[in-house]
């Protein structure tokens, strides 16, 4: 694990919360592949679908398991298998029954959505996008390859695109909360994007009240007014998801930088910037751990002219706890503030937090 401290705008602004509580593809979904002539395998099968659908994620494994060792021409119980290893943070193990099912029935689209997820999840992009793709390809309304896709398009800073993709998973179904999550994520990352603009404008015409730094600013809170409604949503449409404290906090420090604020300074407006004493590095959670995540945290925050981290803006984020240690390491930074005429200031700063597993 490595920890990376710069001032800026990151180019590859990332994602967003890859996901911690699983919502792919818990509805029931079927092919026609030929039936085994295995009764019992049968019902095991149907059993083991049942559990799945039940909650009882374990046994639904050993269950599925046992089916797949006495048929492992049984496409339906592989492809709940996946399910299943997904739901249990199995990650590897769920990437290749996906990929069996696929091989089995290659139309059957909702493997390839289960296995874009798994490849997502993981940062292999750009495969994750081809499954996604060919998903939507099987089933244009398949409104979590949407979501796939719009996930890998962030993750290679294709706002646009993404945004797209976003809005077509919404429009498919309005009550799904990670959509809007990503949303809210893409117009943060718009936002970030165009404070580079912000920050030339700027050292090209230093007169705050100038028309062109009015245009920047008032772009800049729509922009974080429109990340603030979306991630509002996703509160409200899921209150007890995992991590919903950090995202209630984000949510706040949004309505924050939509509106005034509060004299916080670019760190290009700094005589002397701000000088990092200590940066502690995050924790990498067990659970990240085992289900081999991987990426970067990327935060934008105010190091405020009293020496504290405030109003910490989750830019790129991590499933699995990853956001939250990146945070809890930020806030505990030490630092000499930025100095403007002999005087301590408050600057917005850019923190990235490298997770790798060896």
């Amino acid at each position: 694990m490595f920890v990376r401290l710069t001032i800026g705008i990151d180019s590859r602004l990332y994602l967003i919360r890859l996901l911690a509580l699983l919502t792919l593809l818990t509805a029931s979904f079927g092919v026609a592949v030929a039936q085994s002539a295995d009764d019992g395998a049968v019902a095991d099968r149907l059993r083991g679908i049942q559990l799945y659908k039940d909650g009882d994620t374990r046994t639904a494994i050993d269950v599925l398991n046992s089916v797949v060792k006495r048929d492992k021409s049984d496409a339906d119980a592989w492809y709940y298998l996946g399910l299943a290893l997904t739901r249990d943070n199995q990650i590897a193990k769920a990437r290749k029954a996906f990929e069996t099912a696929i091989t089995l029935v290659p139309n059957f689209g909702p493997a390839h959505t289960g296995l874009a997820y798994t490849l997502m999840l993981t940062g292999r992009d750009d495969d994750a996008e081809r499954e996604a793709t060919r998903a939507i390809e099987l089933n244009d309304k398949d409104y979590e390859a949407h979501y796939i896709s719009g996930v890998v398009r962030f993750h290679q800073r294709k706002l646009e695109e993404a945004q797209a993709s976003v809005e077509a998973a919404i429009s498919l179904k309005p009550s799904f909360a990670m959509a809007y999550l990503l949303k809210s994520e893409i117009y943060v990352a718009i936002y970030g994007s165009g404070a580079t603009l912000y920050s030339k404008t700027v050292n090209l015409n230093p007169d705050p009240n100038s028309e062109e730094r009015k245009q920047a600013r008032e772009r800049a809170r729509l922009q974080l007014k429109q990340a603030a409604d979306a991630l509002e949503k996703y509160l409200s449409l899921d209150p007890k998801a995992d991590d919903a404290e950090t995202w209630r906090q984000q949510l706040q420090t949004l309505r924050v930088y939509a509106g005034e604020q509060g004299g916080v300074l670019n760190p290009s407006e700094a005589t002397t910037r701000v000088r990092v004493l200590s940066k502690p590095e995050p924790s990498y959670t067990n659970k990240a751990r085992n289900a081999g995540v991987t990426g970067t945290v990327v935060l934008r925050a105010v190091f405020a002219s009293d020496g504290t981290v405030e109003h910490i803006l989750v830019l790129r984020s991590l499933p699995y706890g990853l956001t939250n240690a990146a945070i809890e390491a930020a806030r505990h930074i030490r630092f000499a503030p930025a100095m403007k005429d002999g005087k301590p200031i408050s600057t917005f700063m850019q923190l990235e937090y490298n997770f790798k597993v060896f």
